[in-house]
Order: structure tokens, then sequence, then C-alpha cells
């Protein structure tokens, strides 16, 4: 999924203003990587990611 979409999740997630505190909700996240690249923003407080695979992800 990174590889394929990659690309489109990382450009909707710049236009989004993180100015504020925020918690992070992954539904269907894969191997977790959203979830890794929104835990390195400063403002996130709390970022989950579930996925109905045996190798569900879950974050800070």
């Amino acid at each position: 999924m990174e590889k394929g979409h990659g690309g489109n999740v990382l450009k909707f997630l710049n236009k989004i203003s993180f100015d504020q505190p925020f918690t992070f909700l992954d539904v269907g996240c894969g191997n977790g990587w959203v979830i890794r690249h929104v835990t390195e923003i400063p403002t996130c407080k709390k970022a989950v990611g579930i996925d109905k695979s045996k190798n569900d992800y879950s974050s800070k």
C-alpha cells in the first residue's frame, strides 16, 4: 500500500495543518507506515492503527 498510495497519502497529510495537539486513528493501517510518519509530527499526542491482519500495528 505504501508503494502504491504513499505519494497521495503524503500529499494529503502535507495539506493538513497540524499546529494543534491531535490524536490520529488509521483504520486498515496495514504495516503501520502512515502511523510511523504521523508520530514524527511534534503535535501528535497519540496515534493508533488497527488492521484486520494478524500484523496490526499500534503506536505512540
